[in-house]
């Protein structure tokens, strides 16, 4: 049986999602696992939609485990939840296709960023938030995030410590707006670089302080120079927000349940759903 979880996190405490072997460091992922050993008995590995990277948030982190359990899928959310310490919450909990995949089924992500605009910084939200105290110019940070929308080679906006060799990724939007005494960059794409939304915020708010002009930036995308990129935004003001799937993948067949009628499926064309 595959299992889907939706997990919230707040990753302060952890060193990313990725379990890392005797680092000494505490992940989200070991955390569930160990959740999830008190639940069923097993050592089960778990595969999320994508890592997250150390003070990363997650207001929904799709999981996937196979267990053999019969352990009704819908029970694991107050069963996990009841072992997992109180940074970690699952939102749901069940059982989707044996063809869905956690990282290769994804259709798009969306990561939200945050950044406090105020004199002062906020002590409650330190840990999850940006603080910038400059003057931004709205219009020129949306000029800047149009230009990053669409295909590009963003090697200028990874980390150097990747070890992809393809770095064509496909922006399909990245918003500016405000929220009260926040600023919220959002951006969506088929998939991310190490640290890109991060080096792409950083990017994005130099413009807007004046720092950096919008032809840098097209110059950055061009050559793929890190060096004409802007800095990487501190990790506390990230969140991945939601994930999208085809939502076949998220149904069971009638082959897999027993159930006659379970899947719902038909012959209709069905969109991408998005996990919240």
């Amino acid at each position: 049986m595959k299992i889907l979880l939706e997990l919230s996190y707040e990753g302060t405490g952890y060193n990313g999602w990725q379990s890392q072997a005797s680092s000494g460091h505490s992940t989200v992922q070991e955390a569930l696992e160990d959740a999830l050993e008190q639940v069923t008995g097993q050592r089960i590995r778990t595969l999320a939609s994508g890592r997250t990277d150390a003070g990363v948030h997650a207001l929904c982190q799709p999981v996937q485990f196979i267990t053999d359990r019969t352990i009704p899928p819908e029970r694991y959310k107050p069963a996990l939840n009841s072992y997992l310490p109180d940074d970690i919450r699952i939102l749901r909990s069940r059982q989707v296709s044996d063809d869905f995949h956690a990282i290769a089924s994804v259709c798009t992500k969306t990561y939200l960023y945050r950044i406090l605009r105020a004199e002062d910084p906020d002590v409650f939200r330190r840990k999850r938030i940006w603080h910038l105290p400059y003057a931004l110019s709205m219009d020129s940070m949306r000029q800047a995030a149009s230009l990053m929308e669409g295909t590009h080679d963003f090697r200028a906006f990874c980390s150097s410590r990747t070890d992809v060799k393809m770095f064509i990724r496909t922006v399909k939007e990245v918003s500016v707006g405000c929220c009260g005494d926040e600023t919220h960059i959002r951006v969506t794409g088929n998939g991310f670089l190490h640290n890109m939304v991060r080096i792409m915020v950083g990017t994005i708010t130099e413009i807007g302080q004046g720092r950096m002009t919008l032809s840098t930036l097209q110059s950055a995308l061009a050559t793929g120079d890190r060096t004409q990129a802007g800095p990487t935004a501190p990790a506390a003001g990230l969140y991945l927000e939601s994930v999208l799937y085809d939502p076949v993948l998220l149904q069971v067949n009638q082959a897999q349940t027993g159930c006659a009628g379970s899947s719902g499926r038909g012959d209709e064309k069905q969109k991408p759903r998005q996990l919240y």
